[in-house]
């Protein structure tokens, strides 16, 4: 099993509004199946709800131990948080984090030296990057349309915006991810509110990506990176989805 960035190349880059990448069909279909037919139940999720439209979340350290979740997916789990996996976004997005990451330079210049952990099973007192992979879900969307997280920033802390798409059905509209750039004459810095959230009315929409099976979207974290997801119409099926990322011990920006 390889990692969902070993095929990916630097000229898959698209720079606007931030260099990110979206590739589709990523998986075989056996693997992509099995992945959808072992897809854990909502109950399984430790923060499972019965509100409208909030993530659920099973990040790999929990995941090993849990009985919902199946082999197959361990293994994808633990293949998407491991040093190869890191060294790939490296050797694809390195040279642009030079100039979109405030002391990226740094850490690149360390990169193939640095000790890797997985965040919750390891800590930075033994390890320099924490990776994580998640198992994630939206619950079901009630009467009322709504979005699950409005533009925002991801922290300083973290290298990379990545997600995984598993669509397995098709009768609900909306809960795409939208990237986002400032207008013209605006800053961040005094239209960030709730801590990371950005008001909308300094915004541009830019690019929508669609929320569509075996999709893959990835993307250096910067200030840049503002990123959002559409609001979904009503619908009894949960959003599900893959996400992965990588912590440091201080903030890059």
């Amino acid at each position: 099993m390889k990692s969902l960035l070993a095929e990916l190349s630097k000229a898959d880059i698209i720079d606007d509004p931030f260099p990110h990448i979206v590739a589709r069909n990523v998986l075989d279909q056996d693997l992509l199946d099995s992945l959808l037919e072992e897809f854990p139940p909502l109950e399984a999720f430790p923060n499972n709800s019965d509100a409208s439209n909030i993530r659920l979340n099973l990040g790999n350290a929990a995941a090993m131990t849990s009985e919902a979740v199946s082999p197959k997916w361990r293994e994808f789990l633990a293949r998407n948080a491991d040093r190869e996996h890191l060294l790939h976004f490296i050797r694809v997005f390195g040279d642009h984090m030079k100039t979109a990451v405030p002391g990226a330079s740094r850490f690149l210049e360390m990169a193939e030296k640095l000790r890797v952990g997985v965040k919750h099973v390891d800590g930075f007192d033994t390890a320099q990057v924490l990776l994580s992979s998640a198992i994630d879900a939206n619950t079901p969307t009630s009467s009322v349309p709504s979005s699950v997280r409005g533009p925002h920033v991801d922290s300083g802390a973290k290298l990379w915006v990545g997600l995984f798409y598993l669509r397995d059905e098709l009768t609900s509209e909306g809960g795409d991810l939208e990237l986002y750039q400032l207008k013209p004459g605006h800053q961040l810095a005094g239209n960030v509110v709730n801590g990371s959230e950005i008001r909308p009315e300094c915004l541009d929409l830019v690019k929508t990506v669609a929320y569509e099976a075996n999709t893959l979207f990835i993307g250096i974290n910067s200030p840049a990176s503002i990123h959002g997801v559409s609001p979904r119409q009503p619908t009894p099926h949960p959003r599900k989805f893959f996400s992965f990322y990588c912590d440091l011990p201080g903030r890059l920006f």
